[in-house]
């Protein structure tokens, strides 16, 4: 069976993940807009979602414009969920191994995907530096000057 991942223009599974980050994204946003300030008291619970909504953010960009970053970042970010997760959950005395296996179950998965793949490995492919980003603002800098006279 020969498998064709030059087509750019399908993502594949990587779409469904866009599409579950872009809905974590606005549920978090959601949460956050509709909280009552007085009768919540952030805990690291709280302060994890929000660093994983940083996370999915640029995780969405990175797949978007196809970095080939992308699969470092993702691996790195949800290593850092697990380890974080596991030190808080042994320094308050609350780890139980099933239990952070449930928690980090998406953590798990992703970093399995990504490290895996052969069409994250196909598409993602695009370099991801400061001479590529240069170039792109050069490029998509024309569509924002007015092309008329000046006042």
């Amino acid at each position: 069976m020969n498998l064709d991942y030059a087509d750019s223009r399908k993502l594949g599974f990587l779409r469904v993940i866009q599409v579950l980050l872009a809905f974590n994204i606005a549920i978090t946003l959601a949460v956050t807009v509709f909280w009552i300030k007085d009768s919540h008291a952030m805990d690291y619970a709280d302060i994890l979602d929000y660093v994983n909504l940083v996370f999915n953010g640029v995780f969405f960009w990175l797949i978007w414009r196809r970095a080939r970053v992308t699969r470092a970042v993702v691996i790195c970010c949800c290593a850092f969920n697990i380890l974080s997760g596991s030190v808080y959950n042994i320094a308050t005395g609350a780890f139980s191994l099933p239990d952070q296996i449930v928690l980090s179950i998406v953590d798990i998965f992703l970093i399995h995907y990504f490290a895996t793949s052969h069409r994250v490995r196909a598409q993602l492919d695009r370099p991801f530096s400061l001479e590529a980003a240069r170039a792109d603002r050069e490029r998509e800098a024309g569509f924002f000057r007015p092309r008329t006279w000046a006042f």
